[in-house]
């Protein structure tokens, strides 16, 4: 979608926890220079190790295990087959291995609940992530999750405002909204660069 409705042709680096997601994802990255795809690992605020809940709907995977609401509202997707241990690096030293020094960047985050731990690792100088996008739950779809608005109030105190809201999940026939991607820009941020 980037590369073919977009138009985007500067870097990308991705990161996949999930043994056949990543397989897929290297798979399809191959063919495009200028995208990265690391060695499988997840996201957390300090390097380790974790155990995924692997989903039927391997999106929906989490190192979180799904909530009751969770299984009541969209058991096919988050219910765990399987277990997968990986190693858990920061978005600190994947900086420091893949982007420039000053390089700025644009953040997507889509972690089924783990988001703030992910923002946690991303050390002191956030204004290399001038725009981060963070898929939130508008109810406790995992157990340990933080809830939409402390993850905005969060946001905000690490001097982020929120920028526009994309659902993608809801209920059905009820219609109610269960997560969404909100786009968090960082106040007072310069005009990025080209290839940001």
């Amino acid at each position: 979608w980037l590369r073919g409705v977009v138009g985007y042709r500067e870097r990308i680096v991705s990161v996949e926890p999930v043994s056949d997601s990543h397989a897929a994802l290297s798979q399809h990255a191959a063919a495009d220079p200028n995208w990265t795809v690391l060695p499988r690992c997840a996201l957390g605020s300090e390097p380790g190790e974790a155990t995924m809940q692997v989903s039927r709907n391997s999106v929906s995977s989490s190192i979180l295990p799904p909530s009751e609401l969770g299984l009541a509202s969209m058991a096919d997707a988050v219910r765990a087959v399987r277990e997968e241990v990986v190693p858990v690096r920061t978005l600190r030293e994947l900086r420091a291995e893949h982007l420039e020094d000053g390089q700025r960047a644009f953040l997507k985050v889509d972690t089924q609940g783990f988001e703030r731990q992910v923002i946690a690792g991303i050390g002191d100088d956030l204004t290399l992530w001038p725009i981060v996008q963070l898929e939130l739950s508008t109810a406790p779809l995992y157990t340990g999750e933080t809830s939409f608005a402390a993850m905005h109030t969060h946001m905000e105190r690490l001097g982020y405002e929120l920028y526009s809201v994309f659902p993608t999940y809801w209920t059905r026939p009820a219609y109610r909204m269960l997560q969404a991607d909100c786009l968090f820009v960082l106040k007072n941020a310069q005009a990025p660069r080209q290839g940001l």
